[in-house]
């Protein structure tokens, strides 16, 4: 039997702008719903999914869930023998002008993302006898809204690592102009580490929708607990949308519970929008303070006082988990070892069906609710299945067993138990001594890139200070620890950035292009002088003096002596060989006449 899952934290709600968004205009799933695309996928023309290949290489097995824009299941791919999953969209929204082209765009937009803290997607097409579909990888795991459904409430270092994951996957997608706006527990996705769950490394689910600064689509489909303002008035949204969800993400790791809880879907809007969250603190005594003003800055009504982006987050989040560390000790441990809870994972009870609008969403706002990557598989299912070695024979499910109650205590070791495949996981958070990263390479960024670079590796800013050099202003020379050097995540790299101001170096009495090149690696720009006066070719001053602080960039003058004018030397004259004469030759001996005498 196919069951449905609803998103963590209510189901989705559209509506139309400008007031909140209306309930009148939409409609309960269909329970069956999951039940008819079992047996046939609408849209196919009365052919069963499994009949052909779509897109020419995608097998599809079982169904893994279904909402509101399409169906999701896992599919081999016949090509590369791997496990993917493919959504199938529902054949309303195919049918309506230019969506499977939005499809496709959305799709392509968010294949160029490649982070460790998102989902990717691999393919996407339109089969000229079937709807349009996007393959994704499929992600052994669960949804972070049902591991905290099992294992209650997270430590604020647990919590702190799982958002500084999603900060960071955020910041890569801002970063390419892409948006997520529809943040909740259920579209992060924890992966299965052997023990347990590996919170270091949380990804992100349905991503692929772009920003828009203004809203025209007549529909706006979200999951209310974790909706922003102006999500919830469809308001023009931007990053900062993201960056409030992410902040209702952090409440309910900490509390187990969404920042307003109230009896309707409407009220949960209004109080997006009019009312002010709890602090953690209240709701689960002891928390850390400095928490609450995480919380409390990003669920800022208005965007204007949040967080400028995930990156300023991400570092805002860095350093309370540095000074929690600090607080609790060099090698304190800083997660939970649960006991080990036998679980089926690629199942979840049976849950009420997703609200669905009445009337299909158009437009890129569709589209982000329609699309992307992939599946909103709700609760432990998603990941279930391992991306490798576990075919659709494995996909014949059980009805879920009943988990016992988790153990709660600290450093406690688990049972001994079988090794978990997808179907049995126990319940257990990995890696419980504090995690290790790499401090990135910081020399010649400017600090803008700095913060976002350190808050994606786990870090904090530490102290920074200034000094003179010949780099602009604001461009790091170094760092502590040093670039390459292994530190606790939470833990804080000081830097030392560039003044923008140099000093002028002593070059008196060196040679001309020694003095210059100095003056140059100053960060000044040389001008140069001959003055007569000093040894020759030497430099005899400059304005400004040595040790006069200047700007970088300013003009600096080098007066030199003249170098020495050697003459050139007489050329002494070469004799011109004049040739020997050649002597005529002689016409032979002549006859001397004889005397003359008279006759």
């Amino acid at each position: 039997m196919c069951r449905r899952h609803r998103p963590d934290g209510g189901t989705r709600v559209a509506g139309r702008r400008p007031e909140l968004q209306p309930l009148a205009r939409v409609r309960r799933g269909d329970p069956r719903l999951g039940e008819r695309v079992c047996r046939r996928f609408a849209g196919l023309g009365g052919r069963s999914v499994t009949d052909e290949l779509v897109g020419g290489r995608y097998s599809l097995g079982r169904l893994l869930g279904s909402g509101g824009s399409g169906a999701v299941f896992e599919a081999r791919d016949v090509r590369l023998g791997r496990l993917v999953a493919v959504k199938m969209l529902h054949a309303h929204l195919a049918a309506q002008p230019g969506i499977v082209a939005e499809l496709l765009a959305d799709a392509q937009t968010a294949a160029r993302l490649d982070h460790p803290n998102l989902v990717r997607v691999l393919d996407a097409g339109a089969d000229d006898a079937g709807p349009a579909w996007v393959a994704t990888e499929l992600v052994d795991g669960a949804t972070l809204g049902d591991l905290v459904d099992r294992v209650g409430p997270l430590t604020p270092p647990d919590a702190l690592r799982v958002v500084a994951g999603m900060l960071a996957g955020l910041a890569h997608a801002h970063a390419h102009d892409v948006l997520h706006l529809d943040v909740s527990p259920s579209n992060v996705m924890v992966p299965y580490a052997p023990g347990g769950f590996d919170l270091t490394r949380p990804q992100l689910l349905d991503l692929g929708s772009r920003p828009r600064p203004a809203r025209t689509d007549p529909l706006v489909r979200l999951t209310p607990h974790y909706a922003s303002p102006e999500l919830a008035t469809a308001a023009p949204a931007d990053a900062r949308a993201d960056v409030y969800a992410v902040g209702a993400v952090l409440f309910y790791l900490l509390t187990g519970r969404p920042p307003f809880e109230r009896e309707a879907h409407r009220a949960v809007l209004e109080a997006h929008v009019h009312a002010h969250p709890p602090a953690p603190s209240s709701v689960v005594a002891g928390l850390p303070r400095e928490l609450d003003a995480i919380v409390a800055t990003a669920l800022a009504k208005d965007p204007a006082d949040r967080f400028a982006s995930a990156t300023t987050m991400g570092v805002a989040v860095a350093r309370a988990a540095a000074g929690i560390a600090a607080r609790r000790g060099a090698g304190a441990r800083s997660t939970r070892e649960l006991a080990p809870v036998a679980a089926r994972l690629d199942r979840v009870p049976a849950q009420p069906g997703p609200v669905a609008s009445a009337e299909p969403a158009t437009g890129r706002a569709g589209m982000a609710a329609a699309f992307t990557a992939v599946l909103v598989v709700g609760g432990l299912a998603a990941g279930a299945v391992a991306q490798a070695g576990h075919g659709a024979d494995q996909a014949q499910a059980a009805p879920a067993t009943p988990a016992t109650e988790p153990s709660s205590a600290v450093g406690s070791p688990p049972a001994p138990a079988p090794a978990p495949g997808p179907a049995d996981v126990p319940v257990a958070l990995v890696d419980t001594a504090p995690l290790g990263t790499t401090v990135p390479a910081l020399v010649g960024l400017p600090m803008a890139e700095v913060a976002g670079l350190l808050a994606a590796a786990g870090l904090a800013i530490g102290d920074v200070t200034s000094a003179n050099s010949g780099q602009p202003a604001g461009l790091v020379l170094s760092s502590l620890p040093g670039p390459g050097e292994s530190v606790p995540v939470g833990g804080a790299v000081a830097v030392v950035v560039a003044s923008g101001t140099s000093i002028v170096p002593d070059v008196v009495g060196l040679a001309r292009g020694a003095a210059r090149g100095l003056l140059e690696g100053a960060g000044f720009v040389v001008v140069e002088r001959d003055v007569a006066g000093g040894a020759p070719g030497t430099v005899t001053r400059t304005a400004p003096g040595s040790g006069t602080p200047r700007l970088v960039g300013d003009e600096v003058l080098l007066i030199a002596a003249p170098e020495a004018i050697t003459p050139l030397p007489v050329p002494t004259p070469v004799p011109t060989a004049v040739p020997a004469p050649i002597p005529t030759p002689s016409a032979g001996p002549t006859a001397s006449p004889g005397p003359v005498t008279s006759g």
